[in-house]
């Protein structure tokens, strides 16, 4: 920042261009400073700001006192938001899209569930999107939330769950039972949903993930399978594909057709890693750990206790996968869009003032606590500086080590 700052001076000083039309950036003071114009940021700003009970006072240059200040580095708000409309007026989401799991079962209206085991982007759509506001009507089947929302997968995650949902009918009645998600058709020929490969193909890639999970568990036990770098969960599906029947004898079940099967199962694979989103390479085995307890150890004779694997079919073991952390993100029920776009939960979200604390085009470089005021000084690339009592950093985590890269104390 010295460096700029020294060239506006030097450019001011030449005349060129015409005198005074070069001014050094205004510095601003708030009570809070929050970083990113995103969900995350607008939604602590709605929060926030009617509790910031700070008489506006008269204005006094760059040295008034504001409530809230958000800086936003894009030309946009919304963040991982981006709900773009096309020329034919359809809006499609360029980022954020889904809701991962209504928490309750297709056609609730959620009435007769804890209010605890809804999604909690659920109630918070039901309070703030305008496709919600008055649509939560029984004889509304396709959003009897009244959430706003369009019921993409019925069922559930499709992507973590081929035999519940993928190969499952998807209709709310009688008459849509038939209706399925997807029609696979390998080599040009259509593989129909009873078709026997489809069955050996579940059952190799739930024996896959069963046995899988119980390496986890074993390597949890060995405070193993957190990082990739030692064992990951595509290491160790490799590894049980390559070697299990040859050297052990785990008996994986083999198909008449096996190039059908392995097509099949390298699809759900496929699906489990689009999920995460990394390659299965890049994904710890302690996310498909199943419970831990069921492989807990008794001290006295290192022997499993509470059961062992042995003791557990295929679809208990799935089942944990599922619970424990194979569908992270992920709450039960279907998975859904939002009517009109994601974007349309960011309008309410600038309500009540907070629209006018957003300035985007405003990077942030440098986040500087002065230890002796009591105050954090966050620097903007474009040399705007902002003094805060209180700085809220709302960036993923990634982001946040990357984009900010001058902060005092350092970041973690």
């Amino acid at each position: 920042m010295i460096h700029s700052t020294t060239c506006l001076f030097e450019m001011a000083a030449s005349g060129t261009p015409a005198e005074g039309e070069w001014k050094l950036p205004a510095k601003r003071r708030c009570r809070v400073a929050i970083i990113g114009a995103g969900a995350a940021g607008l939604s602590v700003a709605q929060e926030l700001l009617p509790k910031l009970l700070i008489e506006k006072p008269e204005p006094q240059g760059d040295d008034k006192l504001e409530s809230l200040i958000i800086l936003e580095a894009r030309d946009r708000i919304g963040g991982r938001i981006n709900t773009a409309e096309l020329s034919n007026g359809i809006k499609v989401d360029m980022g954020a899209a889904w809701v991962h799991g209504t928490g309750v079962p297709c056609g609730s209206d959620g009435k007769e569930f804890a209010n605890d085991e809804l999604n909690p982007m659920v109630r918070w759509l039901q309070k703030n999107t305008d496709t919600g506001e008055g649509s939560n009507d029984a004889n509304n089947t396709q959003d009897p939330l009244g959430a706003g929302l369009m019921y993409a997968s019925p069922r559930g995650n499709p992507d973590t769950r081929p035999r519940d949902v993928l190969h499952a009918p998807q209709g709310f009645g009688a008459a849509d039972m038939d209706q399925h998600l997807i029609e696979i058709h390998i080599a040009k020929q259509r593989v129909v949903r009873d078709d026997a490969n489809i069955t050996k193909a579940l059952e190799l890639y739930e024996k896959i993930l069963a046995n899988a999970s119980r390496v986890g568990a074993a390597a949890f036990l060995c405070r193993e399978g957190m990082a990739t770098s030692t064992i990951s969960i595509g290491k160790t599906i490799d590894v049980l594909r390559k070697y299990a029947n040859r050297k052990y004898g785990v008996g994986f079940p083999k198909a008449d057709d096996g190039s059908i099967v392995e097509t099949l199962v390298g699809f759900y694979l496929h699906n489990l890693q689009i999920w995460h989103p990394h390659s299965l390479a890049n994904v710890q085995l302690s996310e498909f750990i199943a419970d831990e307890t069921e492989f807990a150890v008794d001290k006295d004779d290192d022997e499993p206790t509470n059961g062992s694997a042995d003791d557990h079919t295929e679809d208990d073991v799935v089942d944990n996968v599922h619970n424990k952390g194979g569908d992270e993100g992920d709450y039960p029920g279907p998975h859904c869009n939002v009517q009109g776009g994601m974007g349309t939960i960011l309008g309410p979200l600038q309500s009540n003032g907070v629209k006018e604390c957003i300035m985007c085009e405003k990077k942030v470089m440098g986040l500087d606590w002065k230890e002796e005021a009591g105050t954090i000084l966050v620097t903007c690339a474009d040399g705007l500086k902002v003094e805060a009592e209180f700085c809220i950093v709302t960036l993923p985590i990634a982001c946040l080590k990357t984009a900010i890269g001058n902060c005092d104390p350092s970041n973690p």
